[in-house]
């Protein structure tokens, strides 16, 4: 028996055509609950440097399987809101993955200009997949004092003719006056309106220097049990991150345990009554209601035994 989405009762109807004879017996055998989510990828830390010898760099974590050979774009283009486009002129970072599984981690680090070295919680180089600049947009640079770092999913490298989908932004600033470092990403600039199931990350402190940035921004990683079992509203909590701390290679500690959909919701049963009198005619209305609204369809399988045959004796309707 299958609930809409939102859906959280659901009525099942038993009409009597002969007689029940034993008690009925409904009990929820198998409760599946599945949220459609988009996320996909997450983008979970980010360098800002204006100098050497530090470089710029960002991670992410995988938040489903990704297949080999996928791509993932990532940009610091700004989105524009209502456009399904990105203001053009600045990088954008093709990465193909090499069969990622879900709460993997990948570090892509600028090792020179427009050139990237991969580190992932399985090691380094190819295993980590690869990541190549587009040479038809602008070079990668991350601005000191705060930027915000997209990841979608594209038909092709263009970020202003249209999009298929926002995975995540992380947001760490404006770079621009008055208010540089933190804060809320621009309404002009969120995804969320158009892609209501993007992961965003903002709301970082102000340290109120225009002249020293962020630093090293990422969610944090010791203890390793920071990374289980987060969250879509952990990973939107900027307290869990570390901010305004000293640059290093971003951390590759796996997350375990992801649960971005939150707890499954509570399947209950209830009969308006347990037996009926033979030949009456009546019915006996068998009810599943859910402790939260489901977003995807959810499935409830009822199991009935006694000695009455189903289709001979009584029959099944569900509402």
């Amino acid at each position: 028996m299958n609930f809409n989405k939102l859906l959280q009762k659901a009525i099942l109807k038993l009409p009597i055509m002969k007689k029940i004879t034993a008690l009925i017996l409904v009990f929820c055998a198998l409760f599946q609950f599945t949220e459609s989510a988009a996320q996909k990828v997450v983008v979970i830390g980010m360098n800002h440097v204006s100098s050497g010898p530090n470089t710029d760099g960002f991670a992410f974590v995988a938040t489903e399987n990704i297949p080999n050979g996928e791509i993932i774009y990532f940009t610091e283009n700004e989105y524009v809101s209502g456009t399904n486009a990105f203001d053009p002129g600045e990088a954008v970072i093709i990465y193909t993955s090499p069969g990622l599984t879900t709460g993997d981690v990948v570090f892509i680090d600028e090792t020179s200009t427009n050139t990237y070295s991969l580190t992932c919680n399985s090691g380094s180089g190819a295993i980590c997949g690869t990541a190549a600049h587009s040479a038809t947009n602008g070079s990668f640079s991350v601005s000191t004092n705060g930027d915000g770092l997209y990841a979608y999913a594209d038909t092709n490298d263009n970020p202003g003719d249209g999009i298929s989908e926002i995975y995540s932004v992380l947001y760490t600033g404006s770079g621009e006056l008055p208010t540089q470092n933190g804060g809320n990403i621009p309404a002009g600039q969120s995804p969320l309106p158009d892609y209501p199931n993007a992961i965003v990350v903002d709301g970082f402190p102000d340290d109120g220097d225009i002249n020293v940035g962020p630093d090293r921004v990422e969610y944090m990683f010791s203890p390793a049990s920071m990374r289980d079992g987060v969250s879509k509203t952990a990973l939107e909590n900027p307290t869990n991150y570390l901010s305004y701390v000293a640059n290093q290679a971003l951390s590759v500690v796996p997350f375990t345990n992801l649960n971005l959909g939150g707890a499954n919701p509570v399947a209950t049963l209830s009969v308006s009554s347990n037996m009926i009198a033979e030949n009456s005619g009546g019915s006996i209305t068998i009810t599943a209601t859910l402790d939260a609204a489901a977003t995807a369809a959810t499935t409830v399988n009822l199991t009935i035994t006694g000695t009455a045959t189903n289709g001979a004796d009584y029959s099944l309707t569900g509402t």
